[in-house]
């Protein structure tokens, strides 16, 4: 009974240090490829679905998830031409966006296109007077809507129009005004930018879904609250596919650690139990791990506010210094290619043609053990396998407990 807990104790430190090396594997790839700036971006082109919008918000001053300086961006209102140079930009690290940050940036941006377009409407009036009349009024009724500051502008464009002068563009901004005021008449006149900034979204099912987030807000507040709401609720889905696609990404390095380095648990277990100077050494490795790790290790770099290069080196290091205390713990892993006649009788060809760890005997069908071996090795390491994957915490919180009885 005694050697059972060391050996339980050694499997799960061997366990721990796997569980560490892959999450620091997934640090790497992901600092590598810039993943979580990807998937921020993914992110947030899914709840914003105009392709204008899109660009603007990637580029925003608060939000700086394109390098701005390659993009060369000078406005947050772009043309096609720099939205497709924002769409092209490299990222930059950041993986987090505040949900306050964000609807003021989105807010900020819809009540900027509101004003956009009044102004593109009011540079097809060619006389200058008129021009300035008809923006003063505008800019009145914004200011302070009301049904008499709306006739008083729709007098003016019936008067201007009665001497011949086209106004279908002014007209057409006219019209949004009175949707937007018909909506807020009975709430909050703080909202008409807003609504009017909405209004100009291209893509009639996220216009619909911005004005239905809306759709009982009274106030400016309230619609500051919803939209970080809805921010929040986006974000929310997108972090479980993101860990999700991480636990899938940690099965592969896990399989892929187990395939390179020939981690066996069945192999251990066997090399513990016939061996107890190599258990008790590896279980008194594991009270010093857990001694001089009080708390569970860091296992994965912060992206965001370092470089690129020097994110990727600081991962590589962690993962190699794992490896490294993995190597000297002098377990039976790793591969070895010896061809021997597995048909002789000499007892030291015999041990190597029985040994989990030659790869050549999976390749000899004509080995007696052939069948065995790989059964045993398939167990064996779909079981280090599956142990790899179940992440850090799990194990080094056994660990700790396990340490603690003993």
């Amino acid at each position: 009974m005694s050697a059972i807990l060391p050996l339980v104790i050694g499997l799960v430190f061997i366990y721990s240090l796997m569980a560490i090396l892959v999450t620091q594997i997934n640090a790497l790839i992901v600092s590598a490829l810039n993943l979580r700036a990807k998937n921020l971006r993914e992110s947030l082109m899914n709840l914003v679905s105009d392709r204008k919008l899109q660009a603007e918000i990637l580029s925003h001053p608060l939000i700086k998830l394109v390098d701005s300086e390659k993009s060369k961006l000078l406005s947050v209102q772009l043309n096609n031409k720099a939205v497709n140079e924002v769409m092209k930009a490299d990222l930059t690290r950041v993986d987090y966006v505040a949900p306050a940050t964000f609807v003021e940036a989105l807010v900020g941006l819809l009540i900027v296109r509101a004003y956009g377009d009044i102004d593109k409407a009011l540079n097809t009036v060619v006389d200058e007077d008129t021009r300035a009349r008809i923006d003063r009024q505008i800019r009145d009724f914004i200011a302070a809507p009301s049904d008499e500051q709306l006739a008083v502008l729709r007098q003016t464009l019936s008067s201007i129009e009665a001497l011949g002068t086209d106004l279908k563009p002014v007209r057409a901004i006219y019209q949004q005004m009175l949707l937007s005021f018909n909506e807020v008449r009975n709430r909050n006149t703080d909202l008409l930018p807003l609504l009017m900034g909405i209004a100009t979204i291209e893509i009639p099912v996220f216009r619909e879904a911005m004005q239905m987030v809306l759709f009982n807000v009274t106030n400016a507040a309230q619609a500051i609250k919803k939209l970080e709401a809805w921010f929040d609720d986006g974000m929310n889905r997108a972090s479980t596919l993101f860990r999700e696609k991480l636990q899938k990404l940690s099965l592969i390095a896990a399989i892929g650690l187990v395939l390179i380095l020939n981690i066996d648990t069945l192999a251990m277990t066997r090399a513990f139990w016939i061996d107890p100077t190599l258990r008790d050494a590896v279980a008194t490795s594991a009270e010093e791990f857990i001694r001089n790790t009080p708390t569970e290790p860091t296992t994965a770099i912060t992206p965001a506010e370092i470089d690129a290069a020097q994110a990727v080196q600081d991962d590589l290091n962690a993962a190699r210094a794992t490896v490294n205390q993995l190597l000297s713990l002098s377990v039976p892993m790793g591969w070895s290619w010896i061809e021997v006649d597995c048909t002789s009788t000499d007892s030291d060809i015999q041990r190597i043609c029985e040994s989990p760890n030659n790869l050549r005997n999976f390749f000899n069908s004509s080995n007696p053990n052939w069948g065995s071996l790989v059964i045993g090795k398939m167990i064996g390491l779909i079981a280090s396998a599956i142990a790899a994957a179940q992440g850090a915490p799990f194990w080094f919180d056994l660990l700790r407990k396990l340490t603690a009885r003993n």
